[in-house]
């Protein structure tokens, strides 16, 4: 679980999954404005993962007695 965590964190594996995902799309004959939601729902789920990452390390830091973590 900790590898799949750590390739969503990447911006560069989530930019080959969603160009991979689109070329696929796109090949096994989807239109081209379906493959394009079919991004934009994988960039935005992304990106809400990566917030949410974000924000747990933030209230780690807050939540540290010396502000460090």
């Amino acid at each position: 679980m900790l590898v799949i965590k750590a390739l969503f964190r990447s911006r560069k594996f989530v930019s080959a999954l969603t160009a991979l995902v689109g070329s696929v799309a796109v090949v096994l004959g989807f239109d081209e404005a379906i493959a394009a939601k079919l991004v934009t729902a994988i960039i935005t789920v992304a990106g809400l993962f990566i917030l949410g990452t974000a924000a747990e390390d933030v209230a780690a830091k807050l939540g540290s007695p010396d502000g460090d973590s």
